[in-house]
């Protein structure tokens, strides 16, 4: 447990960190376009895995479907990791998974899968009024509004893997004001704690989650990553509204499949698989 909130530094978090490969090289930038660009241009230059790039302000990130993510300077954890798979290309949809439940675990407390791992400074001893799910495919919600934004990208040589960036945003210390017309929902740690969280300590946690999800699906364990994010999901069980690339569905969500679809029962009684796209829950 850290008695004071770590320094947002490279150093301070290196030796923080207690992984295998991430974050044995990090960069922080005071300002970027995206962390993401960043990330591939390593990768493309053939740096090694576990790079871990971050930046304090963010002006053209991208989110899921084209979206843009911009981040006001020094509220956000802005990361990305360049990770060199080496499993197969088809299941590159759970780098996605692996960092929906990497933030998932790092929010849900300490006791909940290890003992001692909490925030310390940065979010107060659990259990903590935070309640955590994740919105399929990736969002992950805290009391219900999102909380961060996820993208990761692929880079493939032939049939084989070149490389692959995991990013992610959380809403770290925003005011409810600073998410302006989001804030309906969208929501940060900060304004759900009612404190200031320790970013650094946070960034640490999700390392270090991530690392582990990363080794199990290096190890071939999707089952069992699969299995952790269908029961972290909200949506199954759901009446929801889906806009898709094929156009505007409504109906009953029935359950996810282990290629990351989600099966709808449309009101006309017809199933769809959708791999893509956004969900809108009642209320």
């Amino acid at each position: 447990m850290h008695d004071s909130p770590i320094p947002y530094t490279p150093d301070a978090i290196q030796t923080s960190l207690n992984t295998l490969i991430l974050g044995r090289r990090i960069e922080l930038h005071r300002q970027v376009g995206s962390t993401n660009d960043l990330a591939r241009e390593a990768g493309r230059r053939g740096e090694p895995e576990g790079l871990v790039i971050l930046a304090e302000e963010q002006l053209a990130g991208r989110g899921r479907l084209g979206r843009t993510w911009v981040a006001p300077h020094g509220c956000c954890v802005l990361c990305s990791v360049l990770l060199r798979p080496r499993f197969s290309p088809a299941h590159a949809f759970y780098l996605t998974i692996a960092a929906a439940l990497a933030i998932h675990r790092a929010l849900k407390g300490p006791g909940t899968r290890d003992q001692g791992s909490d925030l310390a400074s940065g979010l107060t001893p659990g259990p903590w009024p935070l309640i955590a799910r994740i919105k399929w495919p990736n969002d992950v919600l805290v009391n219900g509004r999102k909380v961060c934004g996820i993208l990761s990208e692929s880079e493939f040589s032939g049939r084989e893997w070149a490389f692959a960036v995991v990013g992610f945003g959380i809403n770290a210390n925003l005011s409810p004001g600073e998410l302006g017309d989001l804030q309906d929902n969208a929501t940060s740690l900060s304004a759900e704690l009612g404190h200031a969280v320790d970013r650094a300590a946070l960034l640490v946690r999700v390392l270090t989650e991530l690392e582990s999800i990363y080794l199990s699906l290096q190890g071939g364990q999707t089952g069992m990553i699969y299995r952790e994010w269908v029961a972290a999901l909200e949506t199954p069980g759901r009446r929801v509204t889906v806009d898709a690339p094929e156009g505007r569905m409504i109906g009953q969500a029935l359950r996810v499949e282990p290629d990351g679809a989600l099966v709808l029962r449309l009101d006309s009684g017809e199933e769809r698989r959708v791999l893509a796209g956004d969900v809108m829950l009642p209320g």
